[in-house]
């Protein structure tokens, strides 16, 4: 079984310049590879499928990966402002909500 956080730990050793630094093409291309043999079951391969898709477009894997499981009706929401561009850029049909921050306050 290759599970979605397996995946996210794949990606991040393939495409960190502490891991092997392998482009987005390449680690989406060698995912695929190993999910495509014969005896691999994939848990969420659709979304799988999606965030992989959008990670070579540009967005980045996790942030990909946590909008694509979360799903069109759902969408995500964050904090991460970026998350929201990289969506929007891409147009993504996935909704991203920005939770707002409380303001820091002074001691």
């Amino acid at each position: 079984m290759l599970l979605p956080t397996v995946v996210l730990e794949v990606v991040w050793g393939m495409s960190s310049k502490r891991g092997y630094g392998l482009d987005a093409v390449t680690v989406a291309e060698r995912v695929r590879s190993i999910a495509g043999l014969p005896r691999v079951r994939v848990e969420q391969a659709e979304a799988l499928a999606l965030a992989l898709d959008w990670y070579e477009a540009g967005m980045d894997f996790a942030d990909a990966l946590h909008l694509a499981l979360a799903g069109k009706d759902c969408g995500l929401a964050t904090l991460d402002k970026g998350i929201r561009t990289r969506a929007e850029q891409l147009r993504l049909q996935y909704p991203v909500v920005l939770v707002p921050t409380a303001p820091a306050t002074k001691p």
